[in-house]
């Protein structure tokens, strides 16, 4: 089923009410509400759009064009607990809509039940390629299903696009678990050039350094790394290395 606003709705209501007089008053209200969610949309006014956009389902609650817009505004307002449920309804409605799928992935993953999550993959839910399969790999690693885990991340790695991003996401699964030479491995690369995937990879390969009690080449990492600048972050990692501390992950 796709996702497709009524626009006709609006415009009927807009053009017919006074033909219709016995459903004026949902007409209008529903029109009124319509107009007035994509203005305030249209003025970043998140609080407002989810109000009115609110106001207009209520009008119309089989509308899953509006369930969508009524999703995002609350996600746009920072009120993802109030969206929730109207995405859980556009599931059962069969509406496959990624933005409600997404949101339900992450309310079950938040909530640490990995068989849901599951489910939702195992019921059709797709987004891309490199999401798909980190999203699987953690799931499955919240499971307690390492293998499959890996498998994961290992069909990722088959594809050089999406090598890096499989590599830092199983170091770091393996850092987890407490294999940190397995996860050293994989962050050191190959061919001399080290998995870097922002500030996230080169901070995660000097903690998995010092707990190999490898201070001295997490050292070289970060003055590597800095290549002379201040980084307030990366002088005070070096102090506490130089100190003799052992970084948590």
């Amino acid at each position: 089923m796709t996702l497709i606003f009524r626009p006709a709705i609006v415009a009927a209501a807009l053009l017919f009410t006074a033909a219709l007089p016995s459903h004026h008053a949902q007409a209008e209200s529903l029109a009124g509400s319509y107009l007035a969610a994509s203005q305030a949309n249209f003025e970043n006014n998140y609080a407002a759009s989810a109000l009115y956009y609110t106001r207009a389902l209520a009008a119309d609650p089989d509308n899953l064009g509006l369930m969508q817009n009524v999703v995002l505004a609350y996600l746009s307002k920072g009120d993802a607990e109030k969206a929730v449920p109207i995405a859980a309804k556009m599931e059962s409605l069969g509406a496959n809509s990624q933005l409600a799928q997404l949101l339900l992935l992450t309310e079950a993953i938040r909530k640490e039940n990995f068989a849901d999550a599951a489910a939702l993959f195992e019921k059709g839910a797709s987004f891309s390629p490199l999401l798909d399969g980190l999203i699987r790999g953690w799931v499955d690693f919240g499971k307690g299903d390492m293998s499959a885990a890996t498998a994961e991340f290992d069909e990722m790695r088959a594809n050089n696009a999406m090598r890096v991003f499989s590599d830092y996401h199983r170091a770091l699964m393996l850092a987890v678990v407490g294999d940190f030479e397995g996860s050293e491995k994989l962050l050191a690369g190959e061919n001399g050039q080290p998995v870097r995937i922002g500030r996230g990879s080169l901070i995660a390969h000097i903690e998995v350094l010092s707990q190999l009690e490898r201070n001295p080449d997490a050292i070289k990492v970060i003055e590597g790394a800095m290549n002379g600048s201040g980084d307030l972050e990366m002088l005070n990692l070096l102090q506490r290395l130089n100190a003799g501390e052992t970084l948590p992950i």
